[in-house]
Parts: structure tokens; C-alpha cells; sequence
């Protein structure tokens, strides 16, 4: 048994860059969404959707809830679910159309006492995170909250930087899945293009 037990999609982006709702994307005829949470009800015994848009919601068929700080775009939905669990959650984007279950429990198996777990792939000579598909435990809250009073919010990295972290590096993520399509979102059409889907 993982011990993570909640999990939450965060949607709450505009999809300015997709020119539509990401979240309700139809892929092989069901929103994006819908296809995201297959993938996390068999994992996680809680799941919501941290959204203003009760129709993402009802497309998932998951409780929804909103940000309780607005204006701070993803942080927030973090924020969201960690004050609404007030335990360790998965969050994930909602844009995210190949997840691996194994790797995410793969991913919550980590957390023991860290405050979060991130996945971090190499790009060129750096590397980077990828925040929305991680896990946090509610010791991040005075970390996120804090960041709330600054006039412009840094990515989480920068967020997190006095936490304990654990990032999953790309060789163990590839274990799971070779080509690391879980970690896969998408922002554009042609995003969706490129993994054989078209958006119209």
C-alpha cells in the first residue's frame, strides 16, 4: 500500500496557448480529464479537482474545489488540495494524457519524510523538475503560503528551495516507461499533433 492515499488534477489554467479548455480535450471520445482520472481512482481512495469550472469536474466525475488564494496560478491548486486533505496528495496537471501508474506509486513510495517528491529530468547540461506531477506533504504549506505575500510567485523549485526534497532522477523514471511520455503535458495543438492526436 502507498502511503499516499489522496490525489488531486489541478485545472485551473486558462489554455490560452491551446486556444480551448485543456482539461476537456476529447481523446479517443473523452475529455482529457476523464482520462486522467482513470488513471488515478485505482491508486488513490480521495481525488479532486482543483477548479473554478464545475464542468471539468463533472467530466472527471470528481468532487471539485477551488483555490483558496486566487491569482497565483498552480501553486494555488497545490495549496488547494494540501489545506483541503491536510495530508500527502498527488497533484497532477490536467493536461497530462499518458500517466503510469506504477511510476506514480513509484513516486508517493518516496515521500516518508520528505516534505515533497519530484520528478527531475535532464535538458542539456541542467536539469528541471516537473512540479505537477509530484507529490507534497502538508509541511509545504508554510513554504507555499509564504510565497503567496511576494508580489510575483517564483516556480515551485525556487518555492521549495529551504525543503526537503526528494527528486526522482530520469534514469529511475525511465525504468517505468522509456520514452518518459508520462511526464508529457500538453500546452499547444501541436503538442497533441506530435503524440498522433489532432485538436480541432
Amino acid at each position: 500500500m502507498i502511503p499516499v492515499r489522496c490525489a488531486a488534477i489541478i485545472a485551473g489554467g486558462a489554455s490560452r496557448r491551446m486556444g480551448q479548455n485543456k482539461a476537456l480535450i476529447p481523446i479517443n471520445g473523452e475529455p482529457l480529464v476523464t482520462r486522467v482520472a482513470k488513471v488515478l481512482r485505482p491508486l488513490f481512495s480521495k481525488v479532486v479537482v482543483v477548479t473554478f469550472d464545475f464542468d471539468i469536474a463533472r467530466a472527471a466525475a470528481l468532487p471539485a474545489i477551488e483555490d483558496e488564494v486566487c491569482g497565483r496560478g498552480p501553486l494555488g491548486g497545490i495549496h488547494a488540495a494540501l489545506r483541503h486533505f491536510n495530508a500527502p496528495v498527488f497533484c497532477v496537471a490536467c493536461d497530462m494524457p499518458f500517466l503510469n501508474g506504477p511510476a506514480i506509486e513509484f513516486l508517493c513510495a518516496q515521500l516518508k519524510d520528505f516534505d515533497a517528491v519530484l520528478p527531475r529530468l535532464e535538458n542539456g547540461e541542467a536539469s528541471c523538475a516537473e512540479p505537477f506531477h509530484a507529490v507534497y506533504a502538508p509541511s509545504c504549506l508554510p513554504f507555499l503560503e509564504a510565497e503567496f505575500a511576494r508580489e510575483r510567485v517564483r516556480p515551485v523549485e525556487g518555492v521549495l528551495g529551504a525543503a526537503r526534497v526528494c527528486f526522482v532522477e530520469e534514469n529511475a523514471l525511465r525504468a517505468f516507461d522509456g520514452e518518459l511520455r508520462f511526464l508529457r503535458n500538453w500546452n499547444y495543438p501541436h503538442d497533441a499533433c506530435a503524440d498522433g492526436f489532432a485538436i480541432s
